[in-house]
């Protein structure tokens, strides 16, 4: 975990047993930055769809351990999240999503984008606080 000026950045593994490491560091994260319990269980709901998604789809290689990297900014006026993984080259917002995944964390974010970065994916997520 590397704490900076309004920014957390840590690694969680291709491990489902990892997302309540994940909801404690965006906890600590949201506490340390005043935000409250709406915008923590937004961000929670919004991050914990991404990273199973990510786990449960992107990688094949069963028994490989792989990093999925995020990192938290909080410029007082929005909360930026970027998960990269080095899954294969998927755009969730291009694709069709029988689950409805997708449509869920649009309602819970103000913004959406990917990019594909030195053979990583690369979701940011907005939300105005």
């Amino acid at each position: 975990m590397t704490p900076g000026h309004g920014t957390l950045s840590f690694e969680l593994t291709n491990d489902l047993a990892e997302m309540s490491v994940l909801a404690e560091h965006l906890e600590q994260f949201c506490a340390g930055h005043g935000l409250g319990p709406e915008v923590f269980s937004q961000l929670n709901l919004a991050l914990d769809e991404i990273v199973t998604h990510i786990i449960a789809h992107g990688y094949r290689d069963e028994g490989r351990e792989h990093r999925i990297r995020i990192t938290l900014a909080h410029d007082g006026a929005s909360v930026t999240a970027r998960i990269e993984d080095d899954a294969a080259a998927f755009d969730p917002l291009e694709r069709d999503d029988p689950t409805q995944g997708i449509n869920l964390l649009k309602t819970l974010v103000d913004e959406v984008t990917y990019s594909r970065e030195r053979g990583h994916n690369a979701l940011i997520v907005r939300k105005t606080v």
